[in-house]
């Protein structure tokens, strides 16, 4: 009766021999290591295609916004082509969406400006306010209705420059208008007779004139009146002008398809390369992807 299986412990066999071990190994290694190191090789030609391919679905993807309509800048279908005559006026418009075929006629009779007022010279901006020093002595200065007060006790000419510019609705510089010779400039932060200014001093005597009166935007647009606070104005839909000097301008708006069909010709041309570059993945016998069927699912 036999003890054992013949070379795994039968009697006379001293266990596995070399050979069967050798065998085993070589069975072991076509399972997995071969497989590993097959794998391995082919790593980089495959990071390489994959990435070739995500590139040009990108291309492809982006060059279809173009045709998006509910894209939410403007598509190719809804390009225009703009003309412009004069310069009295700039005309801008960051999504076409919504502006009008035809010519817009623009009339500028009156620009909007800023309140200015300056005080006389003085020599140094950095000692004490003339006069100023005394409680209760202010600087006040009316603003749609509303005065804002600033005190001058114990504040240099430039220290009440900057009390002033800390309010919103305010500007005010110390500028040097001759050697050694400053003035104290104030104007309206807005142009508008909505923001002229009304200047009143306590305590001090600054000796303020207004060197420039606000004053509103007076403008004809299509036979429409304009008398509004700024220069700049949407006139239809996304179309906006900004007023620069007195005179006349126009501006003409038609439909541009003239992209349309290059866009088309470079779509397809993208298309056709994304399908080249799969094509040559899925019937290749040889290729370093390793899931072809997720090249299927792109296509």
């Amino acid at each position: 009766m036999a003890e054992g299986i013949l070379g795994l412990g039968s009697s006379g066999s001293n266990g596995l021999s070399q050979e069967l071990i050798d065998k085993l190994k070589t069975a072991e290694s076509k399972g997995t290591v071969d497989v590993i190191t097959k794998r391995l090789e082919t790593w980089d030609s495959e990071s390489k295609k994959i990435t070739a391919i995500e590139t040009k679905v990108q291309e492809l993807l982006t060059n279809m916004q173009k045709f998006d309509l509910n894209n939410t800048g403007t598509n190719i279908f809804e390009q225009i082509n703009a003309t412009t005559t004069g310069s009295s006026a700039n005309f801008n418009a960051i999504d076409a969406t919504g502006i009008q075929e035809g010519t817009t006629t623009v009339n500028i009779t009156q620009l909007a400006q800023r309140d200015v007022y300056q005080t006389n010279t003085f020599a140094n901006p950095d000692v004490q306010v003339l006069n100023g020093n005394d409680v209760g002595d202010k600087l006040s200065i009316d603003v749609g209705g509303t005065t804002y007060d600033f005190s001058t006790e114990g504040k240099t000419y430039s220290q009440l420059a900057d009390d002033i510019n800390a309010n919103s609705l305010l500007n005010a510089s110390v500028e040097e208008v001759g050697t050694g010779s400053f003035r104290l400039v104030i104007k309206s932060k807005d142009t508008g007779l909505s923001n002229a200014l009304s200047i009143s001093e306590t305590g001090i005597s600054l000796g303020y004139t207004n060197t420039l009166s606000a004053q509103n935007l007076n403008a004809d647009i299509d036979g429409v009146a304009y008398d509004v606070s700024s220069n700049n104005i949407t006139i239809q839909g996304n179309l906006t002008m900004n007023a620069i000097e007195l005179g006349t301008s126009t501006i003409n708006v038609q439909k541009d398809n003239s992209s349309i069909i290059p866009a088309i010709k470079d779509f397809t041309s993208k298309y056709n390369e994304l399908v080249d570059l799969i094509d040559a993945e899925l019937y290749a016998t040889d290729s370093p992807v390793n899931d072809l069927s997720s090249l299927r699912l792109v296509m």
